[in-house]
């Protein structure tokens, strides 16, 4: 995303969550092509192809998003606070023996930010992050015993960085971060993200997007 935003005056926090949770879609479809790469520290490296297809509206967002041309879900984000907006059906399960998402540190309510509909517990002070003014905001899960932290610029209310962590515990356990993105007809399409923590790495790439 763009940095047009940056040196404008800061919203009071109530607006700006609603802003993060409610962003300014309009009725389109996004179809995202590419390839998962996870490497852990003693293991081979594993590619496997990835595919997600989604509906955006004012209202939510509507994803499949497809594994190694076998795990398969569906997965829904209602733009309302708390667990009730996201819904997320396991509908084909990987092949025996198969690495499955999970394996490789994904979660499929990673690429529908589900996170930022957490509860809000309180805001951090503000950082930059890669030139990028960002606010930085703590939420809890409320249905289980970990925490994020989200590095959120303040100009366009969208994520680039989010830590997890277990409540309670000072050490995060898994790292996320946007570091890819492309605009098509007025909206932003992550291209790369990459998921790690200490001794392994997962990498997803959309190389083939269409709007």
């Amino acid at each position: 995303p763009g940095d047009a935003g940056d040196n404008e005056p800061d919203l009071a926090l109530a607006q700006f969550l609603d802003r993060m949770r409610h962003p300014p879609l309009s009725e389109s479809w996004a179809r995202m092509r590419g390839t998962v790469q996870h490497k852990a520290d003693g293991q081979a490296l594993i590619k496997a192809p990835i595919e997600v297809r989604a509906l955006f509206s004012p209202r939510r967002t509507l994803a499949q998003l497809q594994f190694n041309d076998q795990e398969r879900y569906s997965v829904a984000q209602t733009f309302s606070e708390g667990l009730k907006g996201t819904t997320v059906i396991r509908e084909r399960e990987a092949k025996t023996g198969e690495k499955t998402l999970s394996d490789l540190g994904i979660r499929p309510g990673d690429l529908t930010l589900s996170f930022l509909y957490w509860d809000f517990v309180e805001e951090l002070p503000s950082q930059s992050l890669k030139t990028r003014r960002c606010r930085v905001l703590k939420l809890r899960n409320p249905a289980g015993d970990e925490e994020v932290v989200a590095w959120v610029t303040k100009s366009e209310a969208f994520p680039l960085r989010v830590s997890w962590y277990r409540v309670g515990e000072t050490e995060r356990y898994r790292e996320l971060e946007f570091t890819g993105f492309e605009k098509q007809q007025d909206i932003w399409i992550v291209k790369r993200v990459q998921v790690y923590n200490r001794g392994w790495k997962t990498v997803l790439e959309f190389s083939d997007i269409t709007i």
